[in-house]
C-alpha cells in the first residue's frame, strides 16, 4: 500500500516537473522574443538624425548604450533609461523617442527626426568592402550626391524606391531595414 502511494507521488512529481518545465520554456521563449523586439528596435534608433536641417546621428555602442553627436559634431555617450527614453548625461538631457523610432524629443526642446523614405533616409556614411562611401541628399527630398570608396562622385536621384545614378547606368534597391543598397553592378553598400 505504501508502495502504491509512493508511486502515485512519484509519478504526480513527474508529470509537473514535465509540466512545470514546459511552462518555463514556454514563457522563456516568450520573454526572449520580447527581449529580441526591444532590442531589435532600440538597435534601429542607430543612424543618421537631422536637427533644423543639420545632420547629427547616434551610433550603438553596446547593448543599451550609444554614441550621439548633434549637428556641432560634439559627441557624447548615452543609455537607455527605459522603454523608448533616453539620457546622455554630458548634456544633462533626457530624450523621448516617438513616432516609430523617427523622433526623438529632447529635454532642453529641441527635436531630432530621422527620415524613412526619399534621398535624405540615405544620407551618411556607407560601406563597400569595408571602405567608407557616402550620399549627401540635395533639394527636394529627390537628389543625392553619392561618393564612391575611391572618392569619385555622381549624382542621382530617388525614384520609386529606387536609387538611381545615370551618369552610371545603375539602379540601386535600399534594403527594408534601410541599412543595405544592392546596386545592379553586383556591389552592396551597407551602413
Amino acid at each position: 500500500m505504501r508502495s502504491i502511494k509512493l508511486s502515485k507521488l512519484i509519478s504526480f512529481v513527474s508529470i509537473g516537473l514535465i509540466l512545470s518545465s514546459s511552462a518555463w520554456s514556454n514563457f522563456r521563449n516568450d520573454n526572449n522574443d520580447r527581449y529580441n523586439d526591444r532590442y531589435n528596435d532600440h538597435n534601429q534608433l542607430a543612424g543618421t538624425w537631422y536637427h533644423d536641417g543639420r545632420t547629427t546621428s547616434i551610433n550603438k555602442n553596446g547593448f543599451n548604450q550609444y554614441v550621439f553627436c548633434n549637428e556641432n559634431r560634439d559627441c557624447a555617450r548615452g543609455f537607455l533609461t527605459g522603454e523608448n527614453r533616453i539620457y546622455v548625461s554630458k548634456w544633462s538631457v533626457n530624450g523621448m523617442v516617438t513616432n516609430q523610432n523617427k523622433t526623438i524629443v529632447w529635454s532642453n526642446g529641441t527635436q531630432w527626426v530621422r527620415y524613412t523614405t526619399g534621398a535624405h533616409a540615405l544620407n551618411g556614411r556607407w560601406f563597400h568592402d569595408k571602405q567608407p562611401t557616402r550620399i549627401q541628399s540635395y533639394g527636394n527630398n529627390s537628389r543625392f550626391l553619392l561618393t564612391n570608396e575611391m572618392g569619385q562622385s555622381n549624382w542621382g536621384y530617388v525614384q520609386d524606391n529606387k536609387l538611381i545614378i545615370p551618369s552610371l547606368d545603375i539602379v540601386g534597391y535600399l534594403s527594408r531595414g534601410g541599412n543595405q543598397i544592392r546596386w545592379s553592378n553586383n556591389t552592396i553598400w551597407v551602413r
